[in-house]
């Protein structure tokens, strides 16, 4: 059980990775992602 465990975390991992990649790919999408009201600079 809790080797099944460890595995699903880690595929949520790559899966969390693999987004924020693909967010990088549009600086516009990954801050409004990470700031919903526009980053304060």
């Amino acid at each position: 059980m809790n080797k099944r465990k460890s595995e699903n975390a880690r595929t949520r991992v790559k899966e969390a990775d693999r987004g924020r990649h693909e967010a990088e790919l549009c600086n516009e999408d990954i801050r409004y992602m990470w700031f919903p009201k526009g980053p304060n600079l």
